[in-house]
C-alpha cells in the first residue's frame, strides 16, 4: 500500500518507514496514528483521511493507494524495517495488506507494506547470491591450494598460526561486545544497530546475547512515575495550569510494536535511530488532560476536585490504552493555579458569602433569643393565669358552699316559718309580726338622735 499527502494539487509519498508505521496502525483498528517526523508531532485521522500538525494546528488531506498482490511463496526483496536498504526474503503470510517476510539472514518480520517490497526474478536471485557467496567461493580455492603469498609461496605455519590467534581474539572480543546483562527493572529487546533492524524478542533479567556492535533497547518493567505542567481552558473559559502526576507501564507484549512505531531515525541515517515513545506519551497525555479540564467549570476544580482527578484518569487511562498501549494505574491532580484576577473575584465572594452566613447566624441567634424570652413570657403568664383559675376556683368553691348553708339556712327558716303559721293559723300579716318581734328581741338596737338644743352663746359674743 501507498499512503500520500496533499501539497496543494500535488499528491507526494510518505517516507516508507511513515507509511509502514500508519499501515499498521490502520490495520490495528485504531481510528488516529500520532508520530513524529522531523521534531514535528503529527497525528493521521483514518476516517477523516486528514494529518494535523499538532504544534501548530495545521491541516492537510492524505490518501491510501492500494498497490499489487503478492503470494505467497513469492521471493522478494524488502526494506527491513523502511530502511534504504533491500534484503532477500520470502512471503510467507498475506494480511490484508500487509505481509510477512521470512529473510534470508533469519529475521522474521510481519506487516510489512507493499511499497516497502519488490519481486525479483530468478535470474537476479542468482546473482545476488553468487555475489553474496563470492568471498565463500575464494575462501574455499584458498583452502584447497594452501595459503599463498603473491609471490606463489605458502606462508609459513608460523604466520598461519598468528592468523588463527587474530581470529580467536576477534572471536572473544566479539563474545565480549554480545553478551550484556539485563537488570531486573527493565526489558529489552536487541537492536542490530550496523543493520538498522530491531528484533522481535523481549529479553528479561539475566545474560543474553545480543547482536555484535548493537544494543539492547530498554523499556520499564515497574511503573514509571511523570509529571506534568499543562496549561487548558475550564468549561467556563477561564485558563487554568495543572499539575498532575501519573504511574504507567507499556505491555511486555507490545513492546516491540512500539519500539517500531516510536523510533525515527536521525538526519536520515538506517543505523542511528531518536527514541521518541517518551515524546507522544507525553503529548497523548497533555491532550487527555486538556480535555479532561474542559469538561468542569473553574470553580468546579475546587469544590469537585475528586471529580476532576477522577474523569482526567479515565481519560488519561483510555487515549494511553488506545494509542500507546499503555496501562495507567493511578493520576493525582498535584496543584491547581488559576489566574491571580479570577482568585480575587473567588475571595471576594467568598466573602461575601461568609458576610452572609455571619449575618444568617447573628438572625437566627436574635431569633432564638427572642423565642426564649417569649418562651419565658408565656410560661409567667401561664402560671399568672394559673394561680388567677386557682384562686378563683377556690372562691368560687367558698362562695357555692356559702351560699348552700344560707340557702339550707333560710329553707330551714321558711319551713319553720310555714308550720308555725300553719300551727297557729295564723295571716300572713300576723307571721310577719312574729317574725319581726323575734328579730327585735335577738338583735341590739341602737337609736341614733341629734344633740340638745344651743344652750350657750359666749363664743359667738366675743
Amino acid at each position: 500500500m501507498t499512503w500520500q499527502w496533499r501539497d496543494g494539487t500535488t499528491w507526494r509519498d510518505f517516507d516508507p518507514g511513515l507509511a509502514s508505521q500508519l499501515e499498521s496502525a490502520r490495520e490495528a483498528g485504531q481510528a488516529t496514528c500520532v508520530y513524529s517526523f522531523r521534531g514535528q508531532p503529527y497525528e493521521v485521522d483514518f476516517q477523516q483521511n486528514t494529518q494535523v500538525n499538532l504544534g501548530t494546528g495545521f491541516a492537510r488531506d492524505v490518501r491510501r493507494l492500494a498497490t499489487s498482490y503478492l503470494a505467497v511463496g513469492a521471493r522478494v526483496e524488502a526494506r527491513f524495517e523502511g530502511k534504504a536498504t533491500y534484503y532477500a526474503g520470502k512471503i510467507t503470510e498475506v494480511t490484508g495488506s500487509t505481509y510477512s517476510i521470512a529473510y534470508d539472514d533469519g529475521d522474521r518480520e510481519t506487516d510489512v507494506a507493499e511499497d516497502l517490497i519488490r519481486v525479483v526474478s530468478d535470474a537476479d536471485e542468482g546473482a545476488a547470491v553468487r555475489a553474496r557467496m563470492g568471498f565463500l567461493s575464494d575462501a574455499r580455492d584458498d583452502l584447497k591450494a594452501g595459503l599463498r603469498t603473491e609471490t606463489g609461496k605458502k606462508i609459513s605455519t608460523s604466520a598461519a598460526c598468528c592468523v588463527c590467534l587474530l581470529l580467536f581474539i576477534n572471536l572473544i572480543i566479539w563474545l565480549s561486545m554480545s553478551l550484556e546483562q539485563v537488570d531486573s527493572e527493565h526489558y529489552a529487546i536487541p537492536y542490530d544497530k550496523p543493520r538498522g533492524r530491531v528484533r522481535n524478542e523481549v529479553f528479561v533479567e539475566g545474560l543474553h546475547m545480543k547482536p555484535a556492535y548493537g544494543q539492547f533497547i530498554l523499556w520499564p518493567k515497574t511503573y514509571e512515575t511523570v509529571e506534568e505542567v499543562v496549561e487548558c481552558n475550564s468549561e467556563d473559559g477561564v485558563r487554568i495550569e495543572l499539575t498532575v502526576r501519573y504511574q504507567y507501564l507499556p505491555r511486555e507484549k507490545s513492546l516491540y510494536k512500539l519500539t517500531k512505531m516510536y523510533t525515527e531515525h536521525k538526519d536520515d541515517s538506517d543505523s542511528e535511530f531518536e527514541y521518541i515513545y517518551d515524546k507522544v506519551l507525553a503529548w497523548q497525555a497533555r491532550a487527555a488532560i486538556r480535555n479532561g479540564c474542559a469538561r468542569y467549570a473553574a470553580q468546579e476544580f475546587q469544590t469537585q476536585r475528586g471529580l476532576v482527578q477522577t474523569e482526567i484518569y479515565t481519560l488519561l487511562s483510555e487515549r494511553l490504552d488506545r494509542f500507546m498501549h499503555t496501562d495507567v494505574i493511578d493520576v493525582q491532580l498535584v496543584y491547581i493555579k488559576r489566574p491571580p484576577e479570577y482568585e480575587s473575584e473567588v475571595d471576594a465572594k467568598e466573602s461575601a458569602r461568609n458576610d452572609i452566613d455571619k449575618a444568617n447566624n447573628e438572625r437566627a441567634q436574635a431569633t432564638t433569643q427572642a423565642q426564649t424570652k417569649l418562651l419565658a413570657a408565656e410560661t409567667a403568664a401561664n402560671k399568672t393565669l394559673d394561680t388567677a383559675r386557682t384562686a378563683a376556683q377556690n372562691t368560687l368553691v367558698a362562695a357555692t358552699a356559702e351560699a348552700s348553708v344560707l340557702t339550707t339556712r333560710y329553707a330551714t327558716l321558711a319551713a319553720t316559718y310555714k308550720n308555725v303559721k300553719t300551727i297557729h293559723g295564723m295571716s300572713n300579716e300576723a307571721l310577719l309580726t312574729y317574725i319581726a318581734t323575734r328579730l327585735r328581741g335577738s338583735v341590739a338596737a341602737t337609736i341614733s338622735l341629734d344633740g340638745p338644743a344651743q344652750t350657750s352663746y359666749i363664743d359667738e359674743l366675743t
